[in-house]
């Protein structure tokens, strides 16, 4: 097998002089991959796919299925490929340790900030059609059910919290079992999440409320679904840093990769804990401080007034 961190040839000794660093810790990659490609094309046909889907055309759903499917294959090949050659952390790019560490960081906070762009422009529907509407759940529209929404509330942040606990051990070279068990229990908790999500949206659609039931429908399967996909790659990112973890690839100075799928596992709690309070939340609370008689006299008086 390939050494991914062999040492680099003789400019980069003069590179590494040049910059006040030893050569010997210069890490040089130079093998490529063709499962980033095929990831990439297959999310396009996901989402081509679920785009067709929604507009009727017949060849939606099974386009959707086939890209879902076959970018579910790619990552397992591009991850397994990464993971048995032990190259999915600083190694994996050409620098010394510490540039190569400080431009993984800023790479994968550029990928956490086009992500928050993602969910802003869901919620920024979700809010235009809101405020625009006469009426807030639509006539023939009940609020959405909370006590779900607070379950899978406590399930999200406490698997964020032991998966800080798994890091915390390896980062203080602690006990492998120990870390193990809170990244079982993270991962574990995350299914659970997806679960009780899914039993929700059947009951909802069995109930008579669909993604083509209006603006509230579309916004909140929009909003949960790709949350939902987002927390199935979370998933497959802590199934990954676990097998590495069981495997010995990490120790307290190198282990970015299990930082990198942290950030995104906190990310993934916070985009929900803003789902619970705008689509769930907010109506109770409105409903509970604010009851409908009193709103419509407020709206009257606002009429009046303007």
């Amino acid at each position: 097998m390939t050494d991914h961190a062999h040492h680099a040839p003789d400019h980069a000794h003069d590179h590494g002089h040049g910059h006040g660093h030893d050569d010997q810790a210069f890490l040089h990659h130079d093998e490529s991959s063709i499962f980033p490609a095929i990831v990439g094309t297959c999310v396009g046909m996901m989402l081509l796919g679920l785009a067709a889907n929604w507009n009727d055309f017949a060849w939606g759903k099974g386009l959707s299925l086939m890209g879902f499917a076959f970018a579910l294959v790619g990552c397992i090949g591009w991850w397994r490929e990464l993971v048995t050659a032990n190259r999915l952390d600083e190694r994996t790019l050409v620098g010394f340790p510490e540039e190569v560490r400080r431009g993984l960081k800023i790479g994968f906070g550029f990928f956490i900030g086009s992500e928050v762009m993602f969910f802003a422009a869901f919620f920024a529907f979700y809010f235009y059609a809101r405020f625009h509407a006469p009426q807030w759940p639509p006539a023939g529209y009940s609020m959405l059910p909370l006590p779900p929404a607070i379950i899978n509330t406590a399930l999200l942040v406490a698997s964020g919290f032991f998966y800080m606990a798994g890091e915390h051990r390896i980062a203080h070279k602690q006990s492998k079992p120990m870390t193990m068990f809170w990244m079982i229990l993270a991962l574990t908790f995350g299914f659970v999440f997806l679960g009780i999500q899914v039993n929700e949206w059947q009951t909802l659609m069995h109930e008579g409320f669909k993604i083509n039931d209006g603006t509230m429908g579309t916004a909140f399967y929009l909003l949960t679904g790709f949350h939902g996909f987002h927390v199935i790659i979370g998933a497959l990112m802590i199934t990954v840093v676990t097998v590495r973890i069981w495997l010995n690839h990490f120790d307290e100075h190198r282990h970015f990769a299990m930082t990198a799928a942290g950030w995104y596992w906190h990310f993934v709690d916070v985009v929900w804990i803003g789902l619970v309070l705008v689509l769930y939340g907010y109506d109770h609370i409105l409903a509970h401080f604010f009851p409908q008689h009193v709103i419509h006299k407020v709206s009257l008086l606002a009429t009046f007034l303007a």
